[in-house]
């Protein structure tokens, strides 16, 4: 059932595809005919189903429209192996128009004939309604439902109405896609005001946490520290704090560095604040930087859609080279191999070599790039504006693979073993397989994802939802507690092992450490 319920995951949820009958978009959808219709998945489905329905004593088997007729002629496949001959009924939507004009296919059902209807799923409920009127019409008993996966929406209420059992081999929150009821709530172990303060499409500056302290961007212009109870320890502000800070700051050698939307690059002494250096670097600074053997690295944009990849000496500002883009550079930059690289509005990846800036590599996606890159130092990890991971060779900028997640990412990958997690539209955080893409789990947030997730208190993975929703989840992606903010979420959970730091879109700070991480 595990692996049935992986390979489900794997083949027939479709992230970010699709749209309903008025047109618009879905972040997710099932396509259970892909799923059936293909390699051995039928059979392995009806072995699992089929000795759950040796108790329901029926007579014959009854699929309604497409998606339910490769089920029930499994099924009887199924039956007849074990030397059980079941009757099946294809049932048609509407009569057909010529010919014997039936609606039911197959042997005439007969009066008091128990059937058990079966379909892919069960949803709204609108195809268990009009089948189990026609199998009545027809003069049959329907003996109960057989699905492979029951939303547990209104259909499933309805057939409960109608004291039709149901049987089922998994629900959406057995797939990851839906909370489950009954979790644990979360409680914080401290929270601020007066970050943020308002609406913002892009996600503003994630903690960075380190030892006795955390540093953290405002999008009113300071960079506050604070220490692990959330005392505010002092504050910096930029120079035009109306244009705030987004990015994330970064720590190294008891400094800390980070760029403003004024375009002016700052390093503080971590400990006081003071100010060591600025530098104005472009005309507006939104990607976090990063520090490597003395090298510091961040993106800077400028003019009409221009941008570019900066490195300076990190103890004293000195610029050392500037690597262009065709476009804004919100993304911030990985270490990979030899070179460093990044991503920009243009969809384009570039790989330059850490000493002098000289193009390596480019990589051409199909939207913009607007979240930081990550690497294993073997492949580089780029989440597409076009909704698309992508795994590249961290040498060559080949290719690996590619999944489709949502119909845009903005969101940091995060590398988990032999994991890396990411979500959009789809309303989950997916797990997929760093060596090839293939999707191992997904965890349900029930809102957009955007910013990221981490590795954080407790040794758990922390996400959040658009919505305001916070999740804490097992490393294999079992979710374990819960909290409602109330309050957009889009910047990226941050911390250690020991605490976790949300920021939402209203101006407070939530801290979540090891020992307070749930209440019943």
């Amino acid at each position: 059932m595990d692996l049935l319920r992986r390979d489900l995951l794997r083949v027939a949820v479709k992230w970010g595809e699709g749209v309903n009958r008025q047109g618009e978009p879905y972040g997710w959808l099932i396509d259970s005919r892909e799923f059936l219709l293909q390699g051995d998945y039928l059979e392995r489905v009806c072995a699992e189903l089929g000795p759950r329905l040796e108790s329901y004593q029926i007579d014959s088997l009854a699929g309604y429209t497409l998606a339910a007729h490769p089920l029930a002629l499994g099924l009887q496949a199924w039956a007849a192996a074990r030397g059980r001959r079941l009757n099946v009924n294809l049932i048609r939507r509407e009569p057909k128009a010529d010919g014997l004009q039936r609606q039911i296919e197959g042997p005439p059902i007969q009066p008091g004939q128990r059937v058990l209807l079966v379909d892919d799923l069960i949803n709204s409920g609108s195809t268990q309604v009009n089948a189990v009127r026609i199998v009545r019409q027809a003069g049959g008993v329907v003996a109960g439902v057989a699905v492979v996966l029951d939303y547990e929406r209104s259909g499933a209420a309805w057939l409960r109405s109608q004291n039709i059992p149901v049987e089922k081999l998994f629900t959406l929150s057995q797939l990851g896609i839906q909370k489950p009821q009954g979790l644990p709530q979360l409680q914080p172990c401290w929270q601020i005001t007066g970050v943020n303060r308002g609406e913002y499409t892009a996600p503003k500056s994630s903690a960075c946490v380190r030892q006795d302290r955390l540093w953290i961007g405002s999008d009113q212009g300071d960079l506050l520290c604070l220490n692990r109870q959330g005392q505010e320890l002092w504050r910096f502000g930029a120079r035009d704090r109306q244009r705030g800070i987004h990015a994330t700051p970064c720590e190294w050698q008891g400094r800390v560095y980070f760029g403003a939307y004024d375009g002016y690059l700052y390093c503080l002494c971590g400990q006081s604040g003071r100010l060591l250096w600025e530098l104005r670097a472009g005309q507006w600074i939104g990607a976090s930087a990063l520090v490597d053997e003395g090298k510091l690295f961040v993106g800077v944009e400028y003019g009409e859609m221009g941008g570019s990849l900066i490195a300076l000496e990190a103890m004293t500002g000195r610029q050392l080279w500037e690597a262009p883009a065709g476009d804004y550079v919100h993304s911030g930059a990985c270490l990979a191999g030899p070179g460093v690289c990044f991503g920009a509005n243009d969809g384009i990846v570039r790989a330059v070599e850490r000493a002098s800036g000289k193009l390596l590599w480019k990589f051409y996606t199909q939207g913009p790039i607007k979240s930081d890159l990550v690497s294993d130092g073997r492949r580089v990890l780029v989440a597409g504006g076009d909704g698309v991971l992508y795994c590249l060779d961290a040498s060559s900028g080949q290719l690996l693979w590619q999944r489709r997640l949502s119909r845009q990412l903005y969101c940091r990958p995060l590398l988990l073993g032999e994991l890396v997690l990411a979500g959009g539209d789809a309303t989950c955080l997916i797990a997929t397989r760093l060596q090839d893409g293939e999707v191992a789990w997904a965890a349900p947030l029930g809102s957009s994802l955007v910013g990221g997730a981490c590795l954080g208190a407790g040794g758990h993975i922390w996400a959040t939802g658009v919505a305001g929703t916070i999740g804490c989840f097992s490393q294999d992606g079992q979710p374990l507690a819960y909290w409602e903010t109330g309050q957009p979420i889009r910047n990226r959970p941050a911390g250690d092992s020991d605490l976790t730091c949300i920021a939402d879109m209203a101006g407070n700070l939530y801290a979540f450490d090891s020992s307070r991480q749930a209440t019943s």
